[in-house]
C-alpha cells in the first residue's frame, strides 16, 4: 500500500505519485488540491490515474471533513474529482493518500515526497484560508454547503452531489443523483452512535454496559455463566439466590443481605422471609420488634407498653417517683412549689401574668422602670394613656415623651396618623393627600416629572435606568460588582446587563452579567447506568441474561477473568451521540432526496459519509458537510460573527501577496436579540509560527453602522423571512515583504460599542496569503499573481466569486458584441498564450431577473466551434467576443474560470 503526503502549495498543491516503484515509466498518479473560494472555504481535490489497465481504490483521510475515498478506474488519463465547502476554519491539510490496486495482485510502491517545503520534518503543510465560526463551534450565519461527490474523467461525469442550506432556525438537506442511472444512496455520520452509553466496535455501535459480547469494551466477552451489568461481567446465580458482590446469596435468610444486597439486620435480629425480626437474648422480652428488659425499661415497665412518667423510673418492674430533694411531683414533672409560678405553694396554683412566686406566694413583678397600673406593667415615661402616672392620658395631637405630653411631629406635618415632610413626600407633596403622579417626584413641595436622560422615578429620585447601577433596567435592580477586578470599575450597560470593566478600558475583556442574579443551575447528579438504560427503553432481557447457561469454568477463574476485563474496561471510549439520523434512499436518475429540520438560532456543522451504489456495487464514496440546528446553545443578547471577508488587492487576483497593499471588507452579522449602537471595529493580526512578522495596518479601525436586534426566522412549514442584519466596513493593510507565502494568516476583529465601551466581542478569521510569481520559474500554465480585466471598453474589474460584483459603467447595445479582455501577469510580466493552460472559460451568464442564460450562440468570433466558451489568448491578453444578439436586455453577472480553477465575476448591462 502506498502512502503519499499532500504537498503544501496554497493555490495549486500537486504531488506526483509513483505507484509501481518503477522510475523508468514515470509517476502513475497525481493528487492535486486547489482553493477555489475563501469564504466559505471551497476546495477542489483531484486524483489522476495514468496506470495503463490498472484501477485503484484510494483513501485520503485528510482531504476534507470526513475524508475522501473511492475507486479510480483503469488508466491512462482518468481520475476522480471532489469539490467541497465548509464553514469551519481550515488551517492545513496534512494527510497521506493510500492506494490499493483493484483487483488485488499488483504490488504498489511509494516514493518520498519531493519539493515539499520543510522536507520530512513535518513542516510541510497545506494551509488555506478559512471562515470564522462562533467559539462554541456553531455558525451564526446563513450558509449553503455542497459537495460534488465524484467526477470521472474520459468523459467527465458527476455521480452525485450532497449538502444543504442553513438559515437561523431552519436546516434543509438535499442529495441529488446525477449519475444517469438509478442509485442507492446511503448517508451516515461517522464515529458516532444513535444512543448514549454506546461504544464504536468493528461490528458497529454496542451497548458496552449490557452487551455480553462487548462488556465494558469492544470484544470483551462474558462467560456462559455470567451476564453484563454496568459494563462488568457478573456471575449468574442459582435459582433462589442473588449476586452480591462476588457471592451468590439467599436474600430471604442472609442477615447481612436481608431482602436486598447490603441490607444488614441489626444485632440480635434474624432474617426471616427477607425481613429482619428481633432475636432477643436471655432475660429480654420481645415488645413489638424490639428486645427489652421489663424489669428496668421505663417504656415497658413490668409489661410491654406500660410507660412510666418522665419523673418516674422503672425499678424491679414498678414505676417509682424520681424527683430531686425539695421538689414535688405535679402530674408528670417535678416542681419547686416555693418558686414555680405555675405551681406556687401548691400543684396547679398559677400566678397571674406579671406576678412572681416568692416563698410560695404570688407578688407583682414589673421590669425596672415600669409601674403596675391595674394588672399591667407600664412605662410612665412613654405610655400615651399613663404618661407620668397611672390614668394620665395625652391628647390626640400629643405624644408621651419623658413622662410628659408633647406636641406631635416637630418640623413635619401630621397627615392622618403619619408625620410627613410636605417638601419631599411624593404622597403628601405640598399638602396632606396631594400625591404626585406616575413617573414624578416631590421636590420643594411641588411635583416634577422625570425626563430623559434621567427619565425614570425611583425612590423619589429621577434616574437613568440605562446607566444607573442601583436601578439597572428597572427600579431597585442593583448591580453586584463584588466579583469585579479590584482595579476595575462597574457600570450598567443599556439597562440590559451590568459590566465589570478593568482599567484602563482599552485593554482586556468585559464581564457582562444580569443586574438581578440568576439562580444557580443544580449540579449534575449521577444516576445508575441501569436507570439510564431503562430510560432509553432497553428491555430487561438485555440487562440480565436468563438463568439457562451452564458454568463454563470455575469460580476462581471467573474472578480473575473479571478483574482482567474490568481493568481493560476502564479505557472504554463512549461514542458521541449522532446529530444526524442515517439516510438510505433509492434515487432515480436526476432525482433528489430532501429533508428539513427546524429549531435553534445557530447551527453546527457535522460531517457525514455518502456512499453511492449501482446494482449493489459502490461507485463512489465521499463526505457530505451538513449544518444542523444547535438549540442547546445559549444565545447572548448580542451575537456577532463574520459572514464574509472580501479582498481587494492591488494586483487584482483576489489574494494578498507579500509586500502588497490590500483592503479587507469584513461583513459582520448580528443574531442576538439586542441592538448595538456606535459600533467600532479594530483589526489586528498577531505573529505566530507560520507568520512571525507583523502586519502594517494603514487603516486598522473602522466604524460599522448600527446593528439592530435580530428579528427571528421560520421553520420547515414556513420558510424563514430573515433579516440578516449584516454590516460591512473596510480595513487596509500592507503585508511585510518577507511574509511567508502560501499560508493562512489569523486576523482578529474586536468590536466595540457605545462610543468605546464596552468591548462586545472578539472574532477570528483566517486569510489566505498568496505567492509572488517568478517569470523565470513559475510560468506553468496555471500560476499567476496579477489579473487585469475586464479591460476597456467594459472597464469592470473581475472579483473572486462571492465578492461584491463590480459593474461596467456604460451599457452595451443589443445585437452587438462585447469585447471581454483579460490580462494575466507573473511578477509584473504579462503572460502570453504559451504560458496559459487552460484558457479562461465562461462558466455562467446570469440575468438579474430571468436567471441563468444558455451559453449557446454567444461566441461572436463565428469560429469552427461557435458554442466554445473558452477565451482566445494571444501574446498580450485573452479575449472573448460576447455576442448579445440572443440575450434579453437587462443586467447580467458573468462568471469566468481562470487557469487555476478559481472563478471570477463582473457585471454589465444590455440595452435596446
Amino acid at each position: 500500500m502506498l502512502v503519499g503526503p499532500v504537498a503544501p502549495w496554497l493555490r495549486a498543491a500537486e504531488q506526483a505519485i509513483d505507484l509501481d516503484g518503477n522510475s523508468a515509466n514515470g509517476a502513475e498518479s497525481t493528487i492535486v488540491t486547489r482553493v477555489l473560494q475563501a469564504y466559505p472555504v471551497k476546495i477542489e481535490n483531484v486524483i489522476f490515474n495514468n496506470a495503463s489497465g490498472q484501477s485503484f481504490y484510494f483513501v485520503w483521510d485528510g482531504a476534507g471533513p470526513g475524508g475522501f475515498r473511492s475507486l479510480v478506474t483503469a488508466g491512462p488519463g482518468v481520475g476522480t474529482k471532489w469539490e467541497w465547502t465548509t464553514i469551519s476554519q481550515v488551517y492545513s491539510i496534512l494527510s497521506p493518500a493510500a492506494f490499493e490496486p483493484s483487483p488485488r495482485g499488483l504490488p504498489v510502491f511509494g516514493a518520498k515526497p519531493v519539493g515539499v517545503r520543510g522536507g520530512s520534518d513535518g513542516r510541510g503543510t497545506f494551509v488555506v484560508p478559512g471562515k470564522s465560526i462562533f467559539p462554541t463551534q456553531v455558525t451564526v450565519s446563513s450558509a449553503s454547503l455542497t459537495s460534488s461527490l465524484v467526477t470521472f474523467f474520459s468523459p467527465e461525469q458527476t455521480v452525485a452531489t450532497c449538502g444543504g442550506s442553513y438559515a437561523p432556525g431552519r436546516w434543509e438537506q438535499t442529495i441529488t443523483n446525477t449519475s444517469g442511472g438509478t442509485v442507492e444512496l446511503r448517508v451516515e455520520q461517522p464515529n458516532c452512535c444513535p444512543e448514549p452509553s454506546m461504544t464504536l466496535c468493528e461490528d458497529g455501535c454496542q451497548f458496552y454496559l449490557t452487551d455480553v459480547n462487548n462488556c465494558g469494551g469492544c470484544g470483551i466477552e462474558c462467560a456462559l455463566d455470567e451476564f453484563c451489568s454496568e459494563g462488568a461481567c457478573e456471575p449468574i446465580c442459582p435459582s433462589g439466590q442473588t449476586l452480591c458482590g462476588e457471592t451468590c446469596l439467599d436474600l430471604q435468610t442472609d442477615a447481612s443481605n436481608c431482602g436486598a444486597c447490603g441490607s444488614a439486620c441489626d444485632p440480635f435480629y434474624r432474617c426471616t422471609d427477607g425481613t429482619c425480626e428481633p432475636d432477643c437474648p436471655p432475660g429480654d422480652s420481645l415488645c413489638g420488634d424490639t428486645c427489652v428488659d421489663l424489669q428496668t425499661d421505663a417504656s415497658n415497665c413490668g409489661a410491654c407498653g406500660t410507660e412510666c412518667g418522665a419523673v418516674y423510673l422503672c425499678s424491679s418492674g414498678t414505676c417509682e417517683p424520681n424527683c430531686p430533694p425539695g421538689e414535688t411531683v405535679c402530674g408528670q414533672a417535678c416542681f419547686d412549689l416555693l418558686t414555680d409560678e405555675a405551681h406556687c405553694g401548691a400543684c396547679g396554683a398559677a400566678c397571674d401574668p406579671l406576678y412572681r412566686c416568692t416563698a410560695g406566694a404570688c407578688e407583682p413583678d414589673c421590669p425596672p422602670g415600669q409601674i403596675l397600673c391595674g394588672s399591667v406593667c407600664l412605662d410612665p415615661l412613654t405610655d400615651q394613656n399613663h404618661c407620668g402616672g397611672c390614668g394620665i392620658v395625652c391628647d390626640a395631637d400629643e405624644f408621651c415623651g419623658a413622662g410628659t405630653c408633647q406636641p406631635i411631629c416637630p418640623g413635619q406635618t401630621l397627615c392622618g396618623d403619619t408625620c410627613a415632610d410636605l417638601q419631599s413626600d411624593p404622597l403628601n407633596c405640598g399638602s396632606c393627600g396631594n400625591a404626585c403622579g406616575s413617573n414624578q417626584i416631590c421636590t420643594s413641595g411641588g411635583c416634577m416629572t422625570c425626563r430623559p436622560p434621567r427619565g425614570t422615578a425611583c425612590n423619589n429620585q429621577c434616574v437613568n435606568t440605562h446607566t444607573d447601577p442601583f436601578n439597572c433596567g428597572g427600579c431597585g435592580n442593583v448591580c453586584d460588582f463584588s466579583n469585579c477586578p479590584s482595579i476595575g470599575q462597574g457600570t450598567c450597560s443599556q439597562g440590559s446587563s451590568c459590566i465589570c470593566a478593568p482599567a484602563p478600558l482599552t485593554t482586556g475583556s468585559l464581564l457582562p452579567f444580569e443586574p438581578v442574579p440568576r439562580s444557580a443551575k443544580p449540579a449534575p447528579t449521577s444516576t445508575g447506568n441501569r436507570a439510564r438504560a431503562e430510560r432509553r427503553g432497553i428491555p430487561e432481557a438485555s440487562l440480565e441474561r436468563p438463568l439457562v447457561r451452564e458454568r463454563a469454568r470455575g469460580r476462581d477463574a471467573s474472578v480473575v477473568a473479571r478483574a482482567t476485563r474490568a481493568a481493560a474496561a476502564t479505557t472504554v471510549l463512549e461514542a458521541p451521540v449522532c446529530d444526524v439520523t442515517p439516510v438510505q434512499q433509492v434515487i432515480p436518475p436526476g432525482g433528489s432526496y430532501t429533508q428539513c429540520r427546524s429549531g435553534g438560532v445557530v447551527g453546527k456543522e457535522v460531517f457525514t459519509i455518502a456512499t453511492v451504489q449501482q446494482e449493489g456495487q459502490p461507485i463512489a464514496q465521499g463526505p457530505c458537510s451538513l449544518i444542523v440546528p444547535a438549540p442547546e446553545v445559549e444565545i447572548p443578547s448580542f451575537l456577532p460573527s463574520p459572514v464574509a471577508v472580501f479582498v481587494e488587492d492591488a494586483s487584482g487576483d483576489g489574494l494578498c501577496q507579500p509586500g502588497e497593499t490590500c483592503e479587507l471588507l469584513v461583513r459582520v452579522q448580528n443574531l442576538g436579540g439586542s441592538a448595538l449602537f456606535f459600533p467600532v471595529g479594530t483589526l489586528t493580526s498577531q505573529p505566530d509560527g507560520f507568520n512571525p512578522l507583523p502586519v502594517t495596518f494603514t487603516g486598522d479601525t473602522s466604524a460599522y453602522p448600527d446593528f439592530p436586534a435580530f428579528l427571528g426566522g421560520g421553520d420547515c412549514d414556513t420558510p424563514p423571512e430573515l433579516d440578516p442584519r449584516t454590516n460591512v466596513t473596510a480595513f487596509s493593510l500592507i503585508l511585510p515583504p518577507e511574509q511567508e507565502p502560501d499560508v493562512g494568516r489569523v486576523f482578529q476583529l474586536r468590536l466595540m460599542g457605545d462610543q468605546g465601551t464596552p468591548i462586545v466581542a472578539d472574532m477570528r478569521f483566517v486569510l489566505g496569503v498568496g505567492k509572488l510569481c517568478n517569470p523565470a520559474t513559475d510560468i506553468n500554465g496555471e500560476t499567476y499573481d496579477g489579473l487585469s480585466g475586464f479591460l476597456t471598453p467594459v472597464d469592470a474589474p473581475l472579483v473572486p466569486e462571492g465578492n461584491p460584483v463590480r459593474y461596467s459603467p456604460s451599457p452595451f447595445n443589443q445585437n452587438k458584441t462585447i469585447p471581454l479582455k483579460i490580462q494575466l501577469q507573473c511578477g509584473g510580466q504579462i503572460i502570453g498564450s504559451e504560458g496559459i493552460d487552460p484558457n479562461p472559460e465562461i462558466v455562467s451568464l446570469v440575468h438579474e431577473t430571468l436567471g441563468p442564460q444558455p451559453l449557446v450562440n454567444i461566441n461572436g468570433d463565428n469560429g469552427a466551434n461557435p458554442n466554445d466558451p473558452l477565451f482566445g489568448c494571444g501574446s498580450s491578453r485573452c479575449e472573448y467576443q460576447l455576442r448579445t444578439r440572443d440575450l434579453p436586455i437587462g443586467v447580467y453577472v458573468i462568471s469566468v474560470r481562470m487557469p487555476d480553477s478559481r472563478v471570477f465575476q463582473a457585471g454589465f448591462t444590455i440595452r435596446p
